[in-house]
């Protein structure tokens, strides 16, 4: 599976920003959220359960939208434009939104998720030669979720310990700001169909 990826140039670039994301939006919702419930808001668990079930609304929200619109064209340039929202949303949040405008941006943080993960499964599987799919599309959850623990996870860790919450969700914002511009401009991801 890791040798089919590496040898396509459209799966590669879809699979780069798969594991980024892992890296840089994930690890920080896993990591930084609470602590910012927490360290800015003053709140408890019931604020941070409301912050954590924002994302999926936005996601269930996406996916039926995707749905109703009958998919996706231009898998590739979805998955980048959805990435800049998902920047944008992030970087509001380390601005130091009051609490609802928090909740706001990550709802419309995941309506962009749900055309990123639904275009980035959709590729693999359509792009990938049937006798190695599911290898395939392996490679591309590891790299997303494996990408979280591995990465994501310590190094939000480190950098809330160094930065503080708001800091660190502009910081993640920023380098995957970076990330994008430089496969947009390295990689064919904008010949993904």
């Amino acid at each position: 599976g890791v040798r089919e990826v590496a040898r396509s140039p459209l799966l590669r670039p879809v699979a780069l920003l798969g594991a980024s994301v892992g890296a840089l939006f994930v690890g920080p919702m896993l990591v930084v959220f609470p602590l910012l419930i927490r360290d800015y808001y003053g709140g408890g668990i019931g604020e941070l359960g409301l912050l954590q079930m924002c994302f999926p609304i936005g996601t269930i929200l996406g996916s039926f939208g995707l749905l109703a619109l009958g998919g996706l064209r231009r898998k590739g340039r979805a998955q980048v434009g959805a990435l800049l929202g998902g920047c944008a949303c992030l970087g509001a949040v380390g601005f130091g939104l009051p609490l609802w405008g928090t909740l706001l941006a990550v709802v419309c943080w995941g309506l962009g998720a749900a055309v990123f993960m639904n275009a980035g499964r959709t590729v693999f599987q359509e792009l990938a030669p049937p006798a190695v799919r599911g290898k395939v599309l392996s490679v591309y959850m590891l790299g997303f979720m494996g990408a979280s623990g591995l990465i994501g996870a310590p190094v939000s860790g480190l950098m809330v310990g160094w930065l503080g919450p708001l800091a660190t969700c502009f910081a993640a914002s920023a380098t995957m700001l970076a990330v994008i511009v430089l496969v947009a401009t390295t990689t064919e991801i904008w010949r993904v169909a």
